[in-house]
């Protein structure tokens, strides 16, 4: 019997092979926005942790799947959040220019994460461009949650449609 396939497992893998030059590695969450915000508030009480958080690529749940056959599984993820931490003072049109959050993280970081899913052994398709979703450039200009006092920059990603294998790929 093959292990169930588990989507939040196969995104996590995509992060963790994400590579983004000058960053070391990408923070991977999935939750509910409380529950991402409240693992974020928690890092910022571990000296060690608290500057491994961003870039982040959260994954909010729940993620919508519908079963065809014993093969295919479709997917929509409602909603994925590429961030990194921002000054709001700096100018919106600042933040796009060379060296700015969304020319220097944001996007490498948006492209990155749709190639390692194409990539992916369980994911049918091979073109990073091909998959379905809307997405939304969000400059920040207030704190990112309720108790936590980080001021971030993200892409939005709403609705990606993915279709998964359900037999595992080696």
């Amino acid at each position: 019997m093959n292990q169930p396939l588990i989507i939040v497992d196969v995104l996590k893998s995509v992060v963790e092979k994400m590579t983004v030059v000058g960053h070391s590695s990408i923070y991977f969450e999935a939750g509910r926005a409380i529950h991402i915000i409240k693992r974020l508030t928690e890092k910022d009480l571990s000296i060690g942790l608290k500057d491994s958080k961003y870039p982040l690529v959260a994954v909010f749940l729940p993620i919508r799947e519908s079963f065809d056959d014993g093969y295919y599984c479709n997917a929509v993820i409602e909603k994925i959040m590429i961030a990194t931490l921002t000054d709001p003072m700096t100018p919106v049109m600042d933040r796009y220019a060379v060296g700015g959050t969304f020319k220097s993280v944001l996007y490498p970081c948006y492209y990155e994460f749709k190639r390692q899913l194409a990539l992916h052994g369980n994911v049918i398709g091979s073109d990073p461009d091909s998959f379905k979703h809307t997405k939304i450039d969000n400059p920040a200009v207030l704190p990112a949650g309720e108790g936590l006092n980080d001021y971030i920059d993200s892409i939005e990603i709403l609705n990606l449609e993915v279709t998964f294998s359900q037999t595992k790929t080696c």
